[in-house]
C-alpha cells in the first residue's frame, strides 16, 4: 500500500542540485528561465495536520477516519506529493508541519540556485453560515493567518503572506483592516468548501472595504474536490457570481481559469440561459465584456492537470488574456505523481518526446522546478507559448 501510495502521490527522489541533472534537463530548464526576472508564485497552500479545535491549523476529521477510506486515502496521497511521511498520530502533528514546510523550502531553495522564486502561501478561514455561525465541523481544511504569517517571517526569502478572511466572519472587516496594516494585499478564498456566495450582496461592506484598501481576492472557480468534507457546494463555483463583486470595482483573480465542470447559466440575456454551461465558458465570457478589464484576471495554478489539459491549450490560444493572467503553483498538487501525464501533452503535442524524458527526469528531482519548466515549454498546435510575464506578475502589477 505505501509503494502504491508513493506511485500515485509523491513520486519523487532526493532534489539534486541542477547542475547535476543531465544535459538535456539543464537545457530545458535554461530556456524556462531566459530573461526571467524573478518567478512569482501565486498560488501555494499551507497545511498543518492538527485536530480541528486547533488554534492555528487543523484538517477535518473525516480525512483521517479508517472507515472513510477514499477521503483516508486522499490524505496519505496529498501527505506523499507534500514530502509528510510522518503517520497522522496526534504526537506526531509538530513534527508532520514542520515537514510540509522544511520539504518545500527545499524546493524553492533549490529552484533559487539558477532564478530567484518567491512563492505567495494561502491561509485557509473557516466555514461560516450566511449569518455569521462559525462552523468547524463543516470546515474541511483551517489555516490561520498568524500561522502563514509566522511561517513566512520565519522564512522571507521564499515566502509572500496571504490572508483568508470569510466576509461572514462578524470580525471580516476589522481583519481587512489588520492584513492591510501588514502589507498584505491578497484575500484567499475557496467558496465551494467555505460557503461563500460572492454574489450575495449582504457582502457589500465587506467588497467596498476591500476596494478602498486595494486588496485583491483570489476566488477558486469551477468545481472543488481537494477540501471536501462532506459539505461541498459546486454551485457557489460559478463563474458568474463573480458580477457582484466586479460590478462594484473588486479586482479578482480566478483561480485555475475555472476550468473545471459546469454550472447553470444565470445570465438571463443568454442563449443558454438556465441550462448547464461549461464554467470555462462562462469565465471567458466574463473576460470578453469591456467593463471587467483591469477587474478580472486569473491564475493558471493547475492548468497541468490531466483533466485540464483542454482548456489549457485553448487558453494559450487566448493570447489576447495573457496580460491577464497570473502564474501559481497550487502546491501541493503538481508534486501529485498522476495529475500531470507527460504523455498527454506529449499526446496533444504540447511537448515534443524529448522534452518529456527531461521534464521526467526534472520531476523526479523537484516537481515544484518541473511545474513552471512545463508550463514555460507547453506549446497549441498554433505555436502560442505562455508569455513569460505571466510568470513575473504579482497582484501589486494588476
Amino acid at each position: 500500500m505505501v509503494g502504491l501510495i508513493k506511485f500515485v502521490g509523491g513520486n519523487f527522489d532526493e532534489i539534486k542540485p541542477v547542475n547535476e541533472l543531465s544535459q538535456s534537463a539543464q537545457e530545458l530548464i535554461n530556456e524556462a528561465i531566459q530573461d526571467i526576472k524573478c518567478i512569482i508564485d501565486s498560488h501555494a497552500h499551507l497545511c498543518g495536520i492538527n485536530t480541528m479545535d486547533h488554534p492555528m491549523c487543523a484538517i477535518n476529521d473525516v480525512f483521517f477516519h479508517s472507515w472513510r477510506l477514499f477521503r483516508q486515502t486522499h490524505m496519505r496521497v496529498f501527505k506523499s506529493a507534500a514530502g509528510v511521511s510522518n503517520s497522522s498520530n496526534s504526537s506526531n502533528y509538530d513534527e508532520s508541519n514542520k515537514e510540509y514546510v522544511d520539504r518545500l523550502v527545499k524546493l524553492i531553495q533549490n529552484i533559487q540556485t539558477v532564478v530567484p522564486y518567491k512563492m505567495m502561501l494561502l491561509p485557509m478561514d473557516h466555514y461560516y453560515e450566511e449569518d455569521g455561525t462559525l462552523c468547524k465541523e463543516k470546515t474541511g481544511m483551517y489555516c490561520s493567518n498568524e500561522y502563514v504569517k509566522s511561517i513566512c517571517d520565519s522564512n522571507y526569502n521564499e515566502f509572500i503572506p496571504v490572508t483568508s478572511i470569510h466576509p461572514a466572519n462578524p470580525k471580516a472587516l476589522e481583519l481587512l483592516d489588520d492584513a492591510h496594516k501588514k502589507n498584505i494585499k491578497y484575500i484567499k478564498w475557496l467558496p465551494n468548501s467555505m460557503n461563500i456566495d460572492a454574489s450575495n450582496k449582504i457582502y457589500k461592506p465587506f467588497y467596498e472595504k476591500v476596494k478602498e484598501l486595494d486588496m485583491k481576492i483570489l476566488v477558486h472557480v469551477g468545481h472543488e474536490h481537494s477540501v471536501d468534507a462532506g459539505y461541498l457546494n459546486q454551485s457557489l463555483g460559478n463563474p458568474l457570481k463573480l458580477r457582484y463583486p466586479l460590478d462594484l470595482g473588486v479586482k479578482i483573480v480566478a483561480a485555475h481559469a475555472a476550468s473545471e465542470n459546469s454550472n447553470i447559466d444565470t445570465d438571463e440575456n443568454s442563449e443558454t440561459y438556465g441550462r448547464h454551461v461549461d464554467n470555462f465558458d462562462l469565465f471567458l465570457r466574463l473576460c470578453d465584456e469591456e467593463k471587467y478589464k483591469g477587474f478580472l484576471y486569473a491564475d493558471i495554478s493547475a492548468l497541468l492537470c490531466f483533466k485540464r489539459i483542454s482548456y489549457t491549450i485553448r487558453l494559450l490560444d487566448r493570447t489576447d488574456l495573457h496580460n491577464r493572467l497570473l502564474f501559481g503553483s497550487d502546491y501541493p498538487v503538481p508534486c501529485i505523481n498522476l495529475i500531470t501525464s507527460t504523455r498527454q501533452l506529449q499526446y496533444y503535442g504540447c511537448i515534443t518526446r524529448s522534452e518529456r524524458h527531461a521534464l521526467n527526469e526534472i520531476y523526479k528531482s523537484n516537481p515544484l522546478l518541473f511545474n513552471f519548466v512545463t508550463f514555460r515549454t507547453i506549446r497549441s498546435q498554433n505555436g502560442n507559448k505562455f508569455d513569460k510575464k505571466i510568470f513575473e506578475r504579482s497582484i501589486n502589477d494588476i
